[in-house]
């Protein structure tokens, strides 16, 4: 006969079979196949045109960095969910690498000081078959990690209800290829990072690219980041920039700018944009065509006379 019985919150199948000779019992255990959970998902749309106080939880550069919005009841919940992860979370191990898929939602541990690491709730970004090591995301702070695949944990239904607390951003600019060592190291001072004092901002959410956040970061002392990097030459605003230099095209690979690269002008440009920029230039050719017809009828009028 079989029976149901519940075990850490999962629903375990037992199995007994009765020996008739020496009324032993043989007990099979059929455990649950584990779900493969993702986290939620909430669309950027509702944040384009809006302002928004944040603090910035990780930066690799002005076009690559991670927010979080400063707001209580988003830091009460992250608060309660590190609790559960760190006081008595004991989440199942993955047997073998192959058991893990791509945007996966894990528990992973990061080293926070020294030797001592704290589990956080991550996301599977790639794996490698010759190696255990797993390259996963933590989705509340925006910083990645590879890390070995025998210390990642399931995540259970609750750990995956709210969507992560970071928020991928770009500032609204292009760094110069040139510069890219020296926009860095500005940005880092602006935001407090070199000091290690980051202080809160207030965020202009100017448009969306895929799903990276398109911004302006507010310093209440320092004012607008975005005009900061452009006035200090390492950065172009992408308001400001020529669509060309001369002959020569630019393009942009990751937001850097290249003079010499021939590929199209139009690469940074939505959709919208390049509508709008063929009826001016659609415009334009019909302005200078109506100029040269009349220069033509005033060249027929003089050869006339």
């Amino acid at each position: 006969f079989g029976t149901r019985e519940t075990l850490n919150d999962e629903e375990v199948v037992f199995s007994i079979e009765q020996y008739k000779k020496n009324n032993r019992y043989q007990v099979a255990f059929h455990l649950p196949e584990k779900k493969i959970y993702e986290y939620s998902k909430v669309s950027n749309e509702e944040y384009v045109g809006k302002s928004s106080k944040v603090t910035v939880s990780h930066f690799i550069s002005p076009i690559n960095f991670y927010i979080q919005f400063d707001e209580a009841e988003s830091a009460l919940a992250l608060g309660d969910i590190q609790e559960k992860l760190n006081l008595n979370y004991n989440g199942s191990h993955f047997k073998n690498i192959d058991g893990l898929k791509i945007n996966q939602a894990v528990v992973a541990p990061f080293i926070v000081s020294g030797s001592d690491s704290e589990l956080f709730r991550a996301k599977v970004l790639e794996k490698r078959k010759e190696s255990p090591q797993v390259h996963v995301l933590f989705i509340d702070y925006g910083n990645d990690e590879w890390v070995n695949f025998e210390t990642l944990q399931n995540v259970d239904s609750d750990l995956v209800k709210k969507s992560g607390f970071a928020y991928h951003c770009q500032l609204n600019l292009n760094i110069k290829k040139e510069a890219w060592s020296n926009a860095n190291e500005i940005f880092s001072d602006l935001i407090g990072y070199t000091e290690n004092e980051q202080g809160g901002f207030v965020m202009e959410v100017i448009r969306l690219d895929g799903e990276k956040l398109v911004v302006d970061l507010i310093s209440p002392m320092k004012g607008s980041l975005t005009a900061i990097l452009e006035k200090s030459g390492t950065c172009v605003s992408k308001l400001s920039e020529p669509l060309c230099n001369g002959d020569n095209r630019i393009s942009k690979l990751n937001g850097i700018s290249n003079e010499h690269n021939s590929n199209s002008n139009y690469e940074n440009y939505t959709e919208q944009g390049i509508i709008k920029e063929s009826r001016r230039f659609r415009e334009t050719c019909m302005c200078i065509g109506d100029f040269i017809e009349k220069i033509i009828v005033l060249r027929n009028s003089i050869i006339k006379l």
